[in-house]
């Protein structure tokens, strides 16, 4: 899993809509559409995603850092 997908899952687990959380990116839809598709999400909107979905930064990081190091 992606960190897009990762995103994606919060988000359904939340009742989120692309629409909104892109809203409030102050994003076009289609563009952050675009950057979940591509998985590039820059450093700065990961961090207003994870203030919209109340993502843990760290806990985060561990599950990414994990991923890294058993090669996936």
């Amino acid at each position: 899993m992606n960190l897009a997908e990762y995103i994606e899952k919060r988000m359904e687990e939340k009742g989120i809509r692309k629409n909104w959380l892109a809203e409030k990116l102050n994003m076009n839809y289609k563009t952050f559409v675009g950057k979940m598709k591509r998985n590039s999400i820059t450093g700065e909107e990961i961090l207003l995603i994870s203030h919209y979905l109340d993502l843990n930064l760290n806990q985060l990081k561990e599950i990414f850092v994990k991923k890294h190091e058993n090669g996936e």
